[in-house]
């Protein structure tokens, strides 16, 4: 009964087919709301391979397909993998007893999804086109058929898939290796690490794989072509790095830490550190907006969050959607009585909100924009830079008929180069 209410009463403020692309019509949904991360949806993710109908646990990882625009959602501790329908509300498919499912990579291209396990299991899904069923009845684009299983030693986890060399790199235990999903072919060998690993990044520019080492403090740089580690980065006073990301057009690489909880802005050519800012507790997911200029990182410690960092450009007051209202308050400033020699109070408190307003568009640089909360354990995200979506999953914390809450998928619309929001009072 909570799950039908939680379902009937989504926020579907904006999610529609109309808002998926342009960058224009984004930052008019962005406008739209005070928030500095406008959450436009939450819905609950259904699954009934568990009793009690939401899957336990956090999620593994959240993947999405810009051809069939599903969302796919690793569950490990129920062992499944469930498919969503664009809108985010409507399960498709879920795929059973698959050990423990960690990590998603999708060849869009190729129509391939590779999932991996925390059993060793590398799986390999082609992502169905819309059809008829056996059964006569039509079946819905983004459902997966599975083609090949392989097994690798450790638990299999972090994965990316390079678009260019057409390979999904991923972690199992203390090696790196790839696989080919058109052909389901490997590498020879595994190459070996220091440590697991928690994030692998991929320079598509060049032959260089980012894989970051939280046992070693360390960052490596791997030749995918020579298959071969050809540097280390050392990090200084920063611990257990995890999730990373990377900006090719401004050769940076991203570093989400855990101890201390900070993200390290590197330079990708040295490793040389640009910045360092504060982010929250158990980063799991890792992204860079080009179109936003900024960073997101999803933390799953104590309340958990959302990190926004921001790379800020200059801006004029009237671009910023913050300050929409200048006009507005220029216009109250102009009713001022002509014979009066003092400004009121109202209208002095107007004037230093406009000198605010521009000082702050004047300024440039990294800062931490907002550490917008979500909830226990919500580390597991996706970025959807065709949408100007970011995705978040909350996991199931208690039981429903003793006030606990099912797992929950929260959608956001972002903000785009020049967008900005103040953080909104919070309700008590």
């Amino acid at each position: 009964m909570l799950m039908n209410t939680l379902r009937r009463c989504s926020l579907l403020l904006a999610l529609s087919a109309g808002l998926s692309c342009a960058s224009l019509a984004s930052a008019q949904v962005y406008a739209q709301f005070k928030d500095a991360l406008p959450m436009i949806q939450r819905s609950v993710l259904n699954d009934p391979t568990d009793a009690t109908g939401v899957p336990e646990g956090r999620m593994g990882a959240i993947a999405y397909d810009p051809a069939t625009q599903c969302m796919y959602f690793a569950a490990p501790r129920s062992g499944a993998l469930i498919v969503l329908d664009p809108s985010g509300m409507t399960r498709i498919q879920v795929l059973r007893d698959l050990g423990e499912p960690t990590g998603i990579a999708i060849d869009a291209a190729g129509r391939k999804l590779i999932l991996t396990g925390g059993d060793g299991s590398v799986k390999i899904f082609t992502i169905e086109a819309a059809g008829t069923g056996a059964d006569g009845k039509p079946t819905p684009a983004g459902t997966l058929k599975v083609d090949k299983s392989m097994q690798f030693p450790g638990e299999a986890d972090q994965i990316r898939f390079d678009p260019k060399g057409k390979k999904a790199y991923f972690g199992h235990g203390k090696f790196l290796s790839w696989i080919n999903p058109a052909d389901a072919t490997k590498c020879e060998k595994a190459l070996e690490l220091p440590g697991p690993t928690k994030g692998i990044a991929i320079d598509p520019a060049s032959a260089r794989i980012f894989v970051s080492i939280p046992s070693k403090n360390q960052v490596l740089i791997i030749d995918r072509g020579e298959w071969k580690i050809t540097g280390t980065w050392d990090l200084k006073d920063a611990g257990q790095p995890a999730p990373m990301a990377f900006d090719e057009q401004n050769s940076r690489l991203f570093v989400a830490c855990r101890n201390p909880t900070k993200l390290l802005v590197l330079n990708s050519n040295d490793g040389k550190e640009l910045a360092r800012l504060d982010i929250g507790g158990d980063a799991a997911d890792c992204w860079w907006d080009p179109m936003g200029r900024r960073v997101y990182v999803s933390c799953g410690g104590g309340t958990g969050g959302i990190s926004m960092l921001w790379d800020k450009p200059r801006t004029t007051p009237n671009t910023m959607v913050q300050t929409a209202r200048l006009n507005e308050i220029k216009a109250l400033l102009e009713k001022k009585d002509p014979n009066a020699e003092k400004l009121t109070k109202e209208q002095s408190e107007l004037v230093t909100k406009i000198a605010k307003i521009e000082a702050f568009a004047a300024e440039t640089g990294w800062r931490v924009e907002h550490q917008v909360d979500t909830a226990p354990g919500a580390r597991t995200s996706v970025f959807i830079p065709e949408k100007r979506r970011y995705i978040v999953c909350a996991p199931k914390l208690g039981e429903a008929n003793q006030g606990g809450m099912p797992t929950f998928v929260y959608i956001y619309v972002l903000p785009n180069m020049n967008d900005y929001n103040e953080p909104q009072p919070k309700s008590h």
